[in-house]
């Protein structure tokens, strides 16, 4: 995938997509936390490795969502699972 992020006001937006080498373009959401458990799930430490020295994640921007899983997936559910924990 190619594309890149940018902030633009909304005429300069219908000037973008007036273009023929305009193929998408997608305002910008906000998405809803739908796990507590994805640190755990990607072996992240607190404490030493990569997410502390990466800042725990802080200033990421994520680029890409794949918005074809549902999280009423059987798959995702939690039954059994513990508690969630405190931050």
């Amino acid at each position: 995938m190619q594309g890149f992020s940018a902030r633009f006001t909304p005429s300069p937006v219908a000037e973008i997509r007036e273009s023929q080498a305009h193929l998408a373009s997608q305002e910008e959401s906000i998405g809803k936390l739908v796990t507590t458990y994805s640190t755990t799930f990607l072996g992240l430490n607190h404490d030493s490795g990569l997410w502390p020295s990466a800042s725990y994640g802080e200033g990421v921007i994520i680029g890409l969502i794949d918005s074809r899983v549902w999280p009423e997936s059987l798959s995702f559910s939690d039954n059994g699972m513990p508690p969630v924990p405190r931050q």
